[in-house]
């Protein structure tokens, strides 16, 4: 089913919408309600809708408002704008926003949402057939829901996957793990095994082809035959031919606490806490941490720290305040501070 939100301050209107049509038939499922942009936000957030439909005078934020701020989370949701307003000038800002539809209340019959309900399939419907023939999915004609599931886990692709290209290159393996797992959190098991194992084969692809070094990767685990838990399984064994290749030891504790250490810069990494999470005494960790990679536990976390903060300003536009917060700094003078030590250059030097 199709996932639609209705938003609609005026109560009678709202029931209106939800029974003028029958909409399982047509195959629409109505997740959600709501009568204000915020409340309806949260939906979107919850529910991940594939259609909103939404007046546009409504209390705290308009429909427009609306349509704006759910297209920055979900750019590939469509959306119909109901609105009591003739003037051009509203219609003109739902195209600029690219809403797919602009009904005028007093002309809203069950006839014309249908109409409506249709095309919005229909535009639905294409993109997934041209994800479809772009992966070479071949599927019953019958259930075009396994190709448009394919775009939606394209769009969870397009979140993860530069920041695990990007763990590959600079060889954090830790970094590449943690994300690899939030991935499959977001994806969960709402999928058809069809488009999940396309998505999951060519992220592991296009990973082995920057891998500075693939051998022991097969060929089967790329291809994701046997399920998810090859992936993980690859993205494991990936991640661990990273580290031993930049830190170049071959110590397992030490290689857990790396991965551990680059997965939790957001985090107050102590050193008995990673000496916890590799099973050891603090007092030896420390030492055996030293003796391997030829720095104490504390500076390369700092060196860490201040790595992915170099990168955070290179490649995005998060605030610097932002950026220490990401990389476990909490004190914003501190990290001017350390960061023009340990670099020779300021943040905003970086960033420009």
């Amino acid at each position: 089913m199709i996932k639609v939100i209705l938003v609609e301050d005026d109560i009678e209107m709202l029931e209106g919408l939800k029974h003028v049509i029958d909409w399982e038939s047509l195959g629409f499922s109505i997740v959600g309600t709501a009568r204000n942009g915020n409340a309806a936000l949260s939906l979107v957030e919850k529910h991940a809708p594939d259609v909103i439909i939404t007046d546009i005078t409504m209390p705290m934020m308009s429909g427009l408002e609306l349509i704006s701020a759910v297209k920055k989370i979900h750019p590939q949701i469509k959306s119909v704008i109901i609105s009591c307003h003739e003037e051009f000038e509203y219609a003109r800002e739902a195209l600029r926003l690219n809403a797919n539809e602009y009904l005028l209340k007093h002309t809203l019959t069950a006839e014309a949402l249908t109409q409506v309900i249709h095309k919005v399939k229909a535009a639905i419907d294409d993109e997934a057939k041209q994800l479809q023939n772009y992966y070479g999915i071949d599927e019953p004609s019958t259930d075009i829901h396994q190709s448009y599931q394919l775009k939606k886990l394209t769009s969870l692709y397009e979140s993860y996957a530069p920041v695990m290209k990007s763990a590959i290159k600079n060889a954090e393996g830790g970094l590449l793990i943690e994300t690899a797992k939030q991935f499959m959190e977001a994806v969960g098991d709402q999928y058809h095994p069809a488009p999940f194992k396309v998505i999951l084969s060519k992220l592991l692809i296009e990973m082995a082809m920057i891998m500075p070094n693939s051998h022991g990767i097969s060929i089967e685990s790329l291809q994701l035959k046997h399920g998810s838990q090859y992936f993980m399984d690859t993205i494991q064994f990936m991640a661990e031919k990273l580290t031993k290749a930049k830190y170049k030891t071959s110590n397992l504790d030490v290689l857990k606490a790396i991965e551990y250490i680059e997965s939790h810069l957001d985090t107050n990494i102590s050193g008995k806490g990673v000496a916890k999470h590799v099973n050891m005494n603090s007092s030896y960790f420390s030492r055996l941490f030293s003796k391997e990679l030829g720095v104490s536990f504390s500076d390369f976390v700092l060196q860490k720290r201040i790595a992915r903060a170099t990168e955070l300003l290179s490649s995005t536009k998060h605030s610097v305040d932002e950026i220490a917060d990401m990389v476990g700094i909490e004190s914003i003078s501190y990290f001017y501070r350390i960061y023009k030590r340990m670099t020779g250059k300021t943040p905003g030097d970086v960033r420009k």
